[in-house]
């Protein structure tokens, strides 16, 4: 006979709990009785079996939190079953009854079926319900443990997928990144490009109004970086000052052409003045742009002396920027070879002379000497017109072949330059100077590094 008592709960407004179970097994219908009688005021469910075979199905069909059973049954005995009950139901507390005369057989039991207590007949009901509560509480506390050990293997692979996806969201996100960053370098260094283009065009234009000028700007500049160089200048300024050294003269533009082909060593009276304010319009006209605004700081201080007898400012030793310094240097060293500084042209060993007879009166010594060691290096005779020996090669325009990049600024007869140094020539490019060279009746030399 199987029974079930199911008992009524008042209605409340807290969380449902769910109804703990209790399966009891005995074969005494008395004993059956007295558990139900016992246990029902407290709110477990409760069903009963009068023998193990019974059980056995109740455990197939159903599941309960705690199982009491007796020791001494005609089918098989409390430790046999509470052991195949183990292997239905693991996680089901196991509570043993017995008698006195059970001792040995009950240590077998509670080593065979893993069980939790023993309690001995006859009991006392207080005793035996607290057993059966703290039996309860333990089985609901595995529970709690097992439902969050599940909630959190739940939250940690939701975490997991999260943070999978999160890295997935980076990594396209950092490519995304990287291409647009390639481009904006791309546009970047273009832009960059074509700034510098646009200065060395405009040197070229100013340049144009006097053949004995040509080149004599972008010659100064690579002089000027140099000396830069020997000096260990930063990056920034090593730039500002080329910028400075292509844009000396774009003070003179509003000259006369008698006042711009005299030498300057031999300019008076009225004339002088006037080419004092070279380097004030200069300086005026480049601070209009961001990028050449520390150029036009250099511009306006190149014809400082370094004794303080200079223009426009009188400005004296370090009082004068130190590429302004490097300009004088390095405009002098080229325009005392031109005639445009004096009324002769110079070797090259004569223009060092030149400057180093002006250390400490119109040149800087420190710069001075950085001009000798720039010379130095790039030559290795000073005093000789030597010319170095380029790491570059000499081409016609038929020669050449797309990739190629320029080593020289390429400038036309007339002083205009065509593309400036370091451009990457296309298909489209040599072919405007194949044109360029019919067009001209006369050849066209181009210089490119050579190719790795």
């Amino acid at each position: 006979m199987i029974t079930e008592l199911q008992i009524p709960r008042a209605p409340t407004a807290e969380p449902e709990v769910p109804v703990q179970s209790i399966l009891c097994v005995d074969d005494e219908a008395n004993i059956l009785s007295s558990l139900r009688r016992l246990l029902r005021p407290y709110g477990w469910r409760v069903v009963t079996a009068e023998s193990p075979l019974m059980a056995m199905d109740l455990l197939i069909d159903d599941s309960f939190d705690l199982i009491i059973c007796d020791m001494r049954m005609p089918e098989m005995d409390g430790a046999e079953f509470l052991e195949q009950a183990r292997s239905l139901q693991p996680d089901a507390i196991r509570i043993l009854l017995t008698g006195q005369a059970d001792n040995k057989s009950t240590v077998e039991a509670v080593n065979r079926g893993a069980i939790y207590r023993f309690i001995s007949k006859p009991w006392d009901e207080q005793l035996f319900v607290f057993e059966v509560r703290r039996a309860l509480e333990r089985r609901a506390l595995e529970i709690d443990k097992a439902r969050l050990e599940q909630s959190a293997h739940h939250q940690n692979e939701q975490l997991r997928q999260v943070n999978q996806t999160l890295e997935e969201r980076v990594r396209t996100r950092t490519a995304e990144l990287e291409e647009a960053n390639a481009t904006l370098n791309a546009v970047n260094e273009r832009l960059r490009s074509d700034f510098v283009h646009s200065v060395k065009l405009l040197a070229s234009l100013i340049e144009m109004r006097d053949r004995s000028l040509t080149g004599h700007s972008r010659r100064v500049a690579e002089i000027a970086r140099k000396i830069a160089d020997a000096l260990a200048l930063d990056r920034g300024s090593t730039q500002d000052l080329v910028y400075a050294a292509l844009l000396q003269d774009i003070g003179k533009i509003g000259w006369s052409d008698q006042l711009l082909h005299t030498p300057e060593a031999l300019i008076a009276g009225s004339d002088l003045a006037e080419i004092r304010t070279h380097p004030i319009k200069a300086e005026a006209a480049m601070m209009g742009l961001a990028g050449l605004r520390g150029a036009a700081v250099m511009v306006r201080s190149h014809r400082e002396r370094f004794d303080g007898s200079g223009y426009p400012d009188a400005l004296a030793r370090e009082e004068i920027p130190l590429g302004a310094r490097i300009l004088a240097v390095a405009k002098d060293y080229d325009a005392a070879q031109v005639g445009t500084l004096i009324d002769e042209r110079l070797s090259p060993g004569e223009a060092l002379r030149f400057v180093e007879d002006g250390e400490g009166t119109r040149y800087d010594p420190m710069v001075a000497a950085a001009l000798r060691e720039a010379l130095a290096l790039s030559c290795g005779e000073v005093e000789e017109q030597v010319e170095c020996a380029p790491a570059e090669n000499e081409l016609s325009p038929e020669q050449l072949r797309p990739g190629m990049t320029l080593s020289r600024d390429l400038v036309s007869p007339e002083g205009f330059l065509l593309l400036a140094a370091e451009e990457r020539l296309s298909g489209q490019h040599i072919e405007h100077l194949v044109a360029y060279a019919g067009v001209e009746g006369q050849p066209v030399r181009v210089w490119v590094h050579p190719e790795q």
